[in-house]
């Protein structure tokens, strides 16, 4: 998404670039560091195409389709050796760290 692009001009010749010629025979997959809520305000905002898959949160959630059905064997992988008190607090310690706000 160009967001100096108000009439969203490139995302509409993307947009008819691959319902031409990619779709038939290619997944579109969109990676964001967004969060799902935002990422999902975005589309409501821009004239996005549904990707087969969204990868949102800086790779730390997968979904598929339009649904946006999680990836659940994905988060099952992160979780695995992920303990959040733990790193809240080593974070906390470093003064120069800003935690972001959640979304």
């Amino acid at each position: 998404v160009d967001h100096h692009d108000p009439d969203n001009l490139s995302l509409l010749r993307f947009n008819a670039l691959w319902e031409a010629h990619y779709r038939h025979n290619s997944m579109l997959v969109f990676s964001t560091g967004r969060s799902p809520t935002l990422y999902k305000k975005l589309r409501k905002e821009k004239p996005m195409l549904s990707p087969d898959i969204t990868i949102t949160s800086v790779g730390t959630e997968i979904t598929y389709g339009q649904a946006m059905l999680s990836d659940d064997g994905w988060e099952h992988v992160l979780n695995k050796k992920w303990d959040r008190k733990i790193v809240t607090e080593e974070a906390s310690a470093l003064s120069y760290l800003k935690f972001q706000a959640s979304a």
